[in-house]
Formats: C-alpha cells, structure tokens, sequence
C-alpha cells in the first residue's frame, strides 16, 4: 500500500514483451460479457469489505530505534534502508500474537455489514502471514506461529462472507531478485528466478490451500513503480496458474506487465465520478496509516467512514475499510467502537447498500446521495441518503418524469408513506419529519415506475 506518489528505488529495464504474453493478458482482458457478469455479480452486490494489514511493521508499532517512520510504518524497512538481518531480528520475536482470534474478527466484519475480507498474505517485506514452503521467511518463525490466512480463510467460510488475500508481487524488500531495493545487495537476483520459486509457488499455495478464494488483490504494479519487476511475461506465468487454478476469481488491476483485471482502485480518496463503465473500489484507513501505529490518533467518525460508504456505493463502486492489529493480534479499542458503530447503521439500512446501482442522477445532490435498485413489476427503488436535513423539512429532488408510487424513511417503515407533491416544473418534494431520525444519514425511499434516466 502507498500514500502519495511511491519513490522507487532503482529503475530496471522492461523485458521485451512476447506475443503469447500479450495473448495471455488479452484473453483475459477481453473476456465474454456475460461471464464477466456471472463472475462478479457477488462482488457488485457486496458493496463493502474488510481490509486487514497485519505483518511484522506491525511490531514496529511505526517507528524504528525510537524514530517515527517519515511514511506508513508498513514502508519502514524501505525508507530507514534497514539491512534485512537486522530487521527480521528486531521484529519476529515482537509478533507474538498471542490475542489473534480470526473467529472475532470476522464476526465484527460480519456485524458491520461487511460481505468479504481481505487479508495481507505477503506485503512488500516479504513476510509470508502464512504457512509456505517457498520461503522460511513466514510466520512459523515467530511467537504467533499459526497460519494467519487459514485462521481468517476458515472463519470467513464458516460465517458465510467472501475470502480474499492480498498478495505484493512486484515488490519484496527480502527475497533476491524482487525488487525495490538497491541499497542492499543482499536484495540483487534474478527477478524471473524470484517469480518462478516464490510468487508463483506461493500464489499456487494461497490458492489451493484454503478452501475458496474470490479475490486476488495484487499490489504495486510495474508503471507505477520504476523498480517493478512484473512485465508482461511475468505477468503472464502468474495469470496462467491463476486461471488453472480458480478462473472465477476477482482480480484488481495492480498486477502488472498491462493486466487491466477487473476493478480500479483507487486508494485513500473516491473519484468524484467514480470510474464509468469499470468496476472499482476504493480503500481507505480507519486513521492515516494502514498498519497498526501505536501514535497514529486521527481516527475517522462512524460519521465520516458511513458517509463515504454511502458516496462509494452511490457511485457504483465498493468501500474496502482496512483494519491494522496490534503485534499480539488484538484490535485497537477505536476500531472496534467504530466498526460496531457502522454495524449499527448498516443493520437498518444495508438495504440501500448491498446490491445497490450508482445513483441515476448526473449530479451531485445538495443534501446528500442516491442509490438504487430495481424492483419487480418494473419499479425502481431510489434510496436518498441525507446528510444535510433541510431547515423546512422538506426534501427535494431533481426534475423526475417517473410516475411516483410512494415515498417512506427506510428506519421506520410501519410510520406510513411521506407527503410528495410534484410541482409544475417536474421536480419532486418530500415532506419530511420535523426532527432528524439518523444522525449519520437519514434514508428516503422513493419508489418509481420504469427507470429513471
């Protein structure tokens, strides 16, 4: 993961590209539309994910002899150019995670109204969160000894949510020949001999190991950092096990080597029309850093995160919330006040959500963001999310040539239908209660007959 532009720290020349490379990455990129939407249709339902980074910078707690990481602590053997000797003796007898609990964590994703979980299996350390027989390099070799991605994986199963991993592929600050850094030469090989005994193998493990796996989520691609090492046949040999082994799966665009995968993923911010005619999804930190970092205080409100769940969704595109455990496992206290906080909003009104379309309007509403669905018998379902409840109590749309069929807050469906008048020029009114029902938004439905364009 990054924040801002990522710094390279070499500049490796790019392989010449094979025609049975572009072949492979076309077949994939070019795949027939109607399975393209069988196999993401859960994914488009969901809406809403779980991030989880955990790895030994988690040890680290952000800072490094005494000094706060100038960057995301997950980036802090990169940018104090630790010696990799040296780093793994300092952290692996930290990570003790002796409170891990996957069956916890998942239920919390599960209240929140969360519908798949991702963890990070391997990041840019090189540190595997799992058992592999590629590398000794894992977590076998620390206190918490258990394997982290079958703790989670077989949780994820038994509560009924979607198990994805994030993997980096194009950087690994451990293992020769992967990339990233120049500084050490313990870090210099052969970059295919590094995808051929490393990625590709733990990638094959991740997935035939642990049961279904519906998200891939690649990290770094090559155009974005100088020192990447995935070009286009690398990439190739990664998606030819990828496709033996799970043809169903999701993939994000970060591979590499021109795969464009199936979502954009925009990281810390939501386009402000989100990404027309691609699938997307945003990830976002509950404070400013990814990893657990014992300083880092700036916690977002259930306010701020609900609302740009709701701008997510109300532009077609999905809300991945990352957690960061502390080194013993557990949750800081404020992530988990935060996500029940959601779970409390999402119980109500993860009907306007889930499964949900981006809005039908082409602008941005003054008082808030409209999601949809489509309803039997032709109706359309408009959920109108306010953030700003208008001093009269009186709600009111864009022009709308749909006849109305009736209107009622999603939060109390027994209180009867709300008053609408239509005025001359088309556009629609809502007379709303006096007081506000729902600080962090208040949901209208408005049904409609037909689609509205």
């Amino acid at each position: 993961m990054t924040r801002g532009k990522v710094i390279s720290q070499q500049d490796m020349a790019t392989p010449m590209i094979s025609a049975q490379a572009e072949q492979m990455i076309r077949t994939f990129d070019n795949e027939a539309p109607h399975h393209r939407e069988a196999r993401l249709a859960w994914w488009r339902e969901a809406r809403f994910g779980l991030f989880v980074h955990w790895g030994l910078f988690s040890a680290a707690g952000g800072t490094w002899k005494g000094e706060p990481c100038p960057f995301l602590g997950c980036w802090m053997q990169d940018r104090f150019r630790i010696p990799l000797a040296e780093y793994a003796a300092a952290l692996l007898p930290k990570f003790t995670g002796e409170r891990f609990d996957p069956e916890a964590i998942v239920k919390l994703a599960l209240q929140a109204g969360m519908k798949y979980v991702i963890p990070v299996a391997k990041h840019h350390e090189g540190f595997s969160l799992f058992h592999s027989q590629a590398s000794d390099f894992t977590i076998a070799q620390t206190p918490a000894r258990q394997d982290w991605i079958r703790g989670l994986a077989d949780a994820c199963h038994g509560q009924g949510l979607r198990f994805g991993v994030y993997y980096s592929q194009n950087l690994d600050w451990h293992h020769p020949g992967g990339g990233g850094i120049r500084w050490d030469p313990a870090q210099d090989g052969d970059s295919d001999r590094y995808v051929d005994e490393i990625v590709i193998p733990q990638v094959r493990e991740l997935l035939t190991g642990y049961g279904e796996v519906s998200v891939l989520w690649w990290d770094i691609p090559g155009g974005e950092v100088p020192g990447g090492i995935i070009d286009a046949a690398r990439a190739a040999r990664i998606l030819a096990v990828v496709r033996e082994l799970r043809p169903n799966i999701v993939m994000n665009n970060r591979l590499g080597g021109g795969f464009a995968g199936d979502t954009e993923t925009p990281e810390q911010f939501i386009p402000p029309t989100g990404f027309p005619g691609r699938d997307w999804e945003t990830c976002q930190t509950l404070n400013r850093t990814w990893e657990y970092t014992h300083y880092d205080r700036e916690w977002k409100s259930p306010t701020t995160l609900i609302r740009e769940l709701i701008d997510t969704a109300s532009k077609g595109g999905n809300y991945l919330l990352n957690i960061g455990p502390k080194p013993d496992g557990s949750l800081p206290r404020s992530t988990v006040d935060t996500l029940r906080a959601m779970g409390g909003w999402m119980q109500v009104h993860g009907e306007a959500i889930h499964g949900t379309c981006a809005s039908p309007f082409a602008t941005i509403l003054p008082w808030g963001r409209c999601t949809q669905r489509q309803l039997p018998d032709g109706v359309t379902r408009l959920y109108l999310h306010l953030f700003a409840w208008p001093f009269d109590s009186i709600l009111r749309l864009p022009t709308l040539t749909n006849t109305v069929l009736g209107a009622a807050l999603l939060s109390e469906p027994g209180a009867g239908p709300l008053p609408i008048l239509r005025q001359a020029d088309g556009r629609l009114e809502v007379q709303l209660p006096i007081a506000e029902p729902d600080d962090y938004a208040t949901v209208v439905m408005v049904d409609v007959v037909g689609r509205v364009t």
